[in-house]
């Protein structure tokens, strides 16, 4: 039955009923019946990465379905956000009988939705009654004409060899981060990712296979995107211990050490930066984070280069920053326990602004035991703290940075 075999009050109801649902607070209530439904038919999909894909599609999609009431049913018609949304089922290693679980899940949410409204009305019966028909044939054509044309779009998708795609996803970001003229609409296509809006680069890895592989690095990159409150994600495999990642459209704060757990992998951080440029620059912080944070002999945590940029500048020519530590703190450079622990209460010193007492309340020791090491540290320096506070500050990041670099 079309709109157009259906009595005339029929029709001019249907055109307003579509002209209410397509207003943006009655479309967000219909696709939020159906996102929650699907969401609880479909575990698979409520992964953050994977929930916004969908949020999209059946926005688009949603407009599509209510359009064709009063129009005509083609697969033509399906948005590209329902496309996209299989791509990213197929990177996600997600089987055919997902989507079409999802697509019978949004089908029984979209017919439940529309036929409540009928019953709701105030139609006659007969009138009723021809809507409803309409209503329920024609969203189950249109649901059944999307199905295939997914399912194809699917099944071409899987056809490409996954190693391959991989690899010219990962050619396409190299050759944005290598800094030429990009085409900037072709790498978004291809990338299925913007370059134009804000980002934040991560770099995620694993020194010990034993750790974990892709699959729970893509997770924690997921993980990471939710907590900047992304709105979307591109993941690039390097290898099989190494995921580049951008969080695209970040809206929260940034992350800081301690805020997510990383489980055992590395999870280094660039500062928010936008468009072609900051994509860039971000993800140049992201490796400078992950190389002190290898350098520091951190395998395991969140390092975000906002925390370690000084550590990062200092650290570029290791024999000059070992000549500056050595020059600096003398015998304080030393590995030896005494050494260490003068080391530990100078920077406790610094941090307090060379405050005896809240030295000690910070290092919880009596501020004499705090003015005899201040004493003994000016002496093996052969000048005062306060003279050399920035170089003694400096020195002291490098002396972790080599000590542990020594060590591993």
């Amino acid at each position: 039955m079309t709109a157009s075999s259906i009595d005339p009050a029929a029709d001019v109801w249907l055109r307003r009923l579509v002209t209410e649902l397509l207003e943006p607070r009655r479309q967000e209530e219909l696709v939020r019946r159906a996102f929650e439904q699907i969401s609880r038919d479909v575990p698979e999909l409520t992964t953050p990465a994977l929930s916004r894909g969908l949020d999209r599609a059946l926005v688009a999609m949603s407009r599509s379905l209510l359009a064709s009431l009063v129009g005509g049913v083609s697969a033509a018609d399906l948005p590209d956000e329902a496309f996209d949304l299989v791509e990213d089922l197929v990177r996600n290693d997600l089987d055919l009988r997902v989507l079409l679980r999802m697509c019978r899940s949004g089908q029984h949410a979209t017919v439940l939705a529309l036929t409540e409204q009928v019953t709701m009305s105030a139609l006659s019966e007969p009138i009723s009654q021809q809507v409803m028909m309409h209503l329920v044939g024609h969203t189950t054509d249109w649901a059944g004409t999307a199905a295939e044309a997914l399912s194809t779009a699917f099944q071409r998708e899987r056809a490409v060899d996954p190693a391959e795609a991989t690899a010219r996803r990962r050619e396409v970001v190299r050759a944005v981060l290598a800094g030429g003229q990009v085409d900037v609409a072709g790498a978004q296509a291809r990338l299925g990712y913007r370059l134009e809006i804000p980002h934040v680069a991560m770099v995620l890895w694993t020194d010990d296979p034993a750790v974990g592989g892709l699959r729970d690095l893509r997770a924690l990159a997921d993980t990471a995107a939710a907590r900047l409150g992304a709105a979307e994600l591109l993941v690039i495999p390097c290898g099989e211990q190494t995921v580049w990642a951008w969080a695209g459209r970040p809206s929260g704060e940034p992350i800081r050490a301690g805020e997510v757990d990383p489980g055992g992998f590395g999870l280094a951080l660039g500062g928010r930066d936008a468009g072609v440029a900051g994509f860039r620059r971000s993800h140049a912080e992201a490796i400078a984070a992950q190389r002190v944070a290898r350098l520091g002999g951190d395998r395991g945590g969140v390092t975000v280069f906002g925390d370690i940029e000084i550590e990062h500048l200092i650290s570029q020519n290791t024999a000059a920053m070992a000549d500056f530590v050595r020059r600096e703190l003398g015998a304080l450079a030393g590995s030896d326990p005494t050494a260490v622990r003068l080391r530990e209460t100078l920077r406790g010193y610094l941090r307090c602004l060379c405050s005896v007492e809240s030295t000690a309340r910070a290092l919880d020791v009596h501020r004499n035991t705090v003015r005899y090491r201040v004493d003994r540290i000016e002496e093996l320096l052969g000048h005062s703290v306060e003279s050399r506070r920035l170089e003694l500050e400096l020195a002291l990041r490098g002396v972790v940075l080599l000590a542990a670099d020594t060590a591993g």
